[in-house]
């Protein structure tokens, strides 16, 4: 016998109403029952490649291969059950982990609740756990009526029900459309029948796909990936879905030919009620991919589905891909492939080359990493620490894991960018990690893209910071934020019409990333479409109302624009968001005292005083004292981004300068950046 082990199963329960009473009044009609029921299982069993474990007196064990397999042969078996006695079965499944023992019983959570399902339901209903019908909710065989939270005998926690039909079932119950809930305190009685769907095969994996032999899809050349949901329900794992969902958008921008909206964008959809109809509408893409993640230890199980929505809701393609978290990297890139083929997309060579992966990981190095990229990706000084401390800790685990590297370049050049460390350390530390990461896996993007903004904006090398920005596109050519700062490096350097197309392809990408929107409008502006930039920017802000980058941008356009009081409300609703009272009461005292111009001097005078003591990026001094009208101060504090090498010395070719243009001492700050 082998030791006992847990995997995730889906656990399945019958009951058949009734059989006590039944066996008490007619002894010889429960034993055809019951010879009818063990029939009735079996040939479910068999028809969807199930594997029968052992009968049970008047109940049975069985597994199958997938859990749409066995909510399958569960309506089959009421169905067939039905049509020959009067006596109806009471189904309940659910998905959890379980402890396999060495007779091959099954114990555990995944056990427990889908007894509880069982017993709560209906004569002739069957009962599915939250976590099933994440995993089924998109087939479109299977229809669920949602039953709510309900609180289920012996489970300390209320648990959501679905009751589970199809159009066609001859068997579907009245307790479907017309429930009796004096069933939910009925007790455990009848034949029990345990499905247990064994996640992952012992030591092996797997991939299933439910359009083997199928015709070939349509050409789809526009998808959203919606979040994954976490079949698990566990909080501590958001990190990790959220890394899995982020991992395969990633590889489908590899692939040129088709647009993906941006993860930032997706996310939006993450509690979202609209219908599939709509968020297609809405994001302007022909398909949606919905997926689910299961992890137990190390074994992860993706299932996802492929669905065309407009013109009408077509399911394209599903499959099933099972892996040790050692080889994440291949579920990744072996998933992306069997989307491009049921899309008939052409890859090229070099596409086909980058979805082709052996590549192992080390378990506890992809781990770390992932919780460093869900801190990174929140961007206040606190996150960014924390997320050092997981890179750190990745690379105690695997010193030579690239992404590692890569992380801790971003943590430098996410600090650099908002102002929590000094620019010439911080750009510093970056380019060594990026570099690192490099000369690990020259094919990393956002190695490449930290190379880029630091050769960029703290040395003001553009040539090396375009070159870098064009090898993170190649690698990942659909990557709205590597293709919205290339966008910039395109305007600072006089491209203007070039510039528009690129943050306008990568605003179409992510629709709803206020950062990659924003930058769409600053080039927009700087462009002299003042206007266009300004009604863009509302409608960033109507829906991100306290982002402080795009605020901090819309003050400056508004005043560009001329709009002086809307720049002065932008101003005092920037400091707003950031919890700055001193500044707020500066710009109310200003304002009260002169106007627009003395507001700008108070709020300027303010942050002068706070770099004596503090970093202060000298640009933002800088632009309350161009903004007050006080050229002289502002060209001091521009003096200083240029010795402190402020990121935003890249920007003095930008409107809000255009008043010291003339000027000698403009002049050379401004040949100072290379501009």
């Amino acid at each position: 016998m082998s030791a006992p082990y847990r995997r995730l199963a889906a656990v399945w329960f019958a009951d058949i109403v009734g059989f006590t009473t039944l066996s008490s009044e007619d002894e010889p009609e429960s034993l055809r029952v019951v010879q009818h029921f063990e029939a009735a299982v079996r040939d479910a069993v068999s028809r969807y490649g199930g594997t029968l474990v052992k009968f049970l007196g008047d109940g049975a064990m069985v597994h199958f291969p997938s859990t749409e397999a066995a909510v399958k042969a569960a309506l089959d078996l009421r169905t067939a059950f039905a049509g020959h006695v009067s006596t109806p079965l009471r189904i309940g499944v659910h998905v959890g982990d379980v402890l396999i023992r060495e007779d091959a019983d099954l114990l555990g959570d995944g056990v427990n609740v889908a007894a509880r399902l069982q017993s709560a339901a209906g004569p002739g209903e069957i009962l599915v756990s939250e976590e099933v019908w994440r995993q089924l909710r998109h087939l479109r065989v299977f229809r669920f009526a949602a039953l709510g939270p309900q609180r289920l005998k012996g489970l300390a926690e209320r648990r959501t029900a679905y009751s589970v039909e199809t159009d066609d079932d001859p068997a579907r119950p009245a307790a479907a459309a017309k429930r009796s809930w004096t069933w939910l305190n009925a007790g455990l009685a009848g034949a029990i029948v345990i499905a247990a769907i064994v996640a992952f095969a012992v030591g092996g994996t797997k991939h299933r796909d439910t359009a083997d032999g199928a015709e070939p899809g349509p050409t789809v050349r526009s998808l959203v990936v919606l979040p994954f949901d976490d079949l698990g329900n566990d909080e501590e794992q958001e990190y990790f879905v959220a890394g899995m969902h982020d991992a395969l958008i990633g590889e489908l921008t590899k692939i040129e030919s088709l647009r993906v909206i941006s993860r930032t964008s997706a996310i939006r959809y993450r509690d979202a009620q609209q219908s599939l109809a709509d968020i297609a509408r809405e994001l302007n893409v022909e398909a949606v991919v919905a997926a689910s993640v299961l992890r137990s230890g190390d074994d992860v199980r993706i299932r996802a589905e492929l669905i065309q929505v407009l013109p009408d809701e077509v399911s394209l393609w599903a499959g099933t891909f099972d892996r040790e978290l050692r080889n994440v990297l291949a579920l990744h890139s072996d998933l992306a492939r069997a989307l491009a083929d049921a899309i008939r997309i052409r890859l090229t060579p070099g596409e086909s080359a980058d979805l082709t992966r052996n590549q192992t990981v080390n378990p506890l190095a992809f781990e770390a990493y992932q919780r460093g990229r869900a801190q990174w990706e929140q961007h206040t000084v606190g996150a960014l620490d924390r997320a050092l401390h997981y890179f750190q800790l990745a690379l105690e685990h695997d010193p030579e894991y690239a992404p590692a590297y890569a992380g801790i370049a971003s943590v430098w050049y996410g600090r650099r960018q908002i102002g929590a460390a000094q620019p010439a350390h911080a750009s510093r530390e970056a380019k060594r990690a990026a570099l690192r990461a490099l000369s690990i896996d020259n094919r990393l993007a956002r190695a490449h893209h930290v190379l880029a903004v630091e050769f960029g904006w703290h040395d003001w090398d553009w040539d090396s910071s375009e070159q870098h920005f064009r090898q993170a596109l190649e690698l990942n050519p659909g990557d709205s934020g590597i293709r919205s700062f290339y966008s910039m490096v395109l305007r600072i350097t006089g491209r203007t019409d070039e510039a528009l197309r690129q943050s306008s392809q990568a605003a179409l990408e992510d629709p709803f990333n206020p950062i990659v929107q924003a930058i769409h409008a600053s080039n927009l502006s700087q462009t002299g479409k003042v206007g266009e930039a300004v009604a863009r920017y509302r409608e960033i802000l109507a829906d991100s109302p306290v982002h402080p980058i795009v605020l901090y941008d819309f003050q400056v356009v508004l005043h560009v624009a001329g709009q002086f009081e809307a720049s002065y409300d932008a101003s005092r609703a920037l400091y707003a968001a950031e919890n700055d009272d001193a500044m707020i009461a500066a710009l109310d005292a200003g304002h009260a005292e002169g106007g627009y111009a003395a507001a700008m001097r108070a709020a300027a005078e303010v942050l002068a005083t706070r770099a004596e003591r503090e970093y202060i990026p000298p640009s933002r001094v800088a632009q309350f004292f161009v903004r007050a009208g006080d050229y002289e101060a502002a060209l001091e504090w521009i003096d200083r981004m240029i010795t402190t090498r402020d990121p935003s010395a890249a920007y003095l070719g930008g409107p809000i300068y255009a008043d010291l243009r003339e000027r000698p001492r403009f002049q050379a700050a401004l040949q100072s950046v290379n501009l």
